[in-house]
């Protein structure tokens, strides 16, 4: 499976982690809730080995959102 680049210093699981809790905190989703079923949902990805799979799919989605006119 292919890496993600990146030169935070970070590994791909903690990067992960720190873009999908800035994205609950972009859409004002801060709720207890919210924050235990993010929790439980980047267990299973990492416990899987997808991190890298998911900020891949993440940046190309973020580069054609750029992209789109």
């Amino acid at each position: 499976m292919p890496v993600f680049p990146q030169t935070t210093g970070l590994s791909s699981d903690d990067y992960l982690t720190k873009w999908a809790v800035a994205g609950l905190k972009r859409l004002g989703l801060t709720s207890p809730a919210y924050q235990e079923r993010l929790a439980k949902e980047l267990m299973v990805i990492k416990q899987m080995g997808f991190s890298d799979y998911f900020l891949i799919v993440g940046d190309i989605v973020a580069y054609t959102k750029s992209r789109a006119t």
